[in-house]
């Protein structure tokens, strides 16, 4: 629709009168938008930012955390989320139309990505009861029942949550903890506080930072055991290069993730302890290692039932 007003727009063939009102359909669009969402909740956003994250690295701020940080939170997230301090954005935004991204889940599987788009909603409700039986298991029986139950329920049950706890993680530890009454209200009717919801994308994008940079220096440390154990040394030369690369990316902002001398030696003897851990392959810990050589050599099952 909105192609077609601008289209209308555009086109000078058509009656002045015709283009004008297309004008004002697309500004009543955007400013909407604006207003009830913010930048991020405008149309063709989620294209923009799609397209930008394309040229950035996984170990830099994404496209989105580029503009709100530049904007910042207000503009970013609407004036409604400002004025009443619930995140009312994500449920009203008009971004994301041709393509969206599953912002809860960066780094899906082919399989899971295909259930993603094509799975619709009885994927979402499949994947819920799927992780609630999990936490069932797992002796949760709160965040069980959340997820299994339907979103109108789930939504009052977390509100119940929050005012007996505050907005905690599976380990206790809070994320936040002074939620006022009308946040819970809000929280009853499917909108989380502002607070919350900003800590948690925060969170999100930190953790992305953190992965990359954690794979991509164990990677190269990695390699160049890998190398040196081989005999390659054409090849570890090749690493201590990208190693110097890493490190002149890493220095301004992360100078404790540098790769120095010391922790290439202190890799290289790590490996060497795992490597005389292995048995058949798989590494066994020293705490386990003589009872299950026991075991294998042994024709009993192992049970720890007297």
């Amino acid at each position: 629709t909105m192609l077609k007003s601008a289209k209308t727009m555009l086109n000078r063939e058509n009656d002045p009168e015709v283009r004008k009102a297309a004008f004002k359909q697309l500004v009543a669009v955007h400013g909407s938008a604006l207003f009830f969402a913010g930048v991020q909740g405008l149309p063709l956003f989620g294209a923009f930012t799609m397209i930008a994250n394309l040229f950035l690295d996984e170990d830099e701020d994404d496209a989105e955390t580029i503009v709100r940080k530049h904007i910042g939170e207000g503009w970013y997230k609407g004036a409604l989320t400002e004025l009443l301090d619930i995140d009312v954005s994500q449920r009203v935004a008009l971004t994301n139309l041709l393509f969206q991204v599953n912002r809860y889940n960066r780094d899906a599987s082919p399989e899971e990505t295909i259930g993603y788009y094509l799975g619709g909603p009885a994927w979402s409700v499949g994947k819920s009861f799927i992780r609630g039986t999990g936490e069932l298991i797992n002796g949760d029986m709160q965040r069980g029942i959340e997820a299994m139950v339907p979103g109108a329920v789930r939504n009052g049950l977390k509100a119940i949550r929050y005012t007996e706890e505050g907005a905690l993680t599976r380990r206790k530890d809070p994320i936040l903890d002074d939620i006022t009454g009308g946040q819970l209200v809000s929280q009853v009717i499917g909108f989380a506080p502002a607070e919350y919801a900003r800590r948690q994308e925060e969170n999100q994008g930190v953790k992305r930072i953190e992965n990359t940079l954690r794979t991509n220096r164990g990677k190269l440390l990695k390699q160049y055991y890998l190398a040196m154990r081989m005999g390659d040394y054409e090849e570890a030369r090749d690493v201590k290069q990208d190693i110097l690369d890493f490190n002149k990316r890493v220095s301004r902002k992360f100078p404790k993730a540098i790769i120095t001398s010391d922790s290439v030696a202190r890799s290289m003897r790590s490996h060497m302890r795992t490597s005389a851990t292995m048995h058949n392959g798989i590494a066994i810990s020293p705490m386990f290692r003589k009872s299950l050589q026991e075991h294998l050599d042994d024709s009993s099952p192992i049970t720890l039932d007297d």
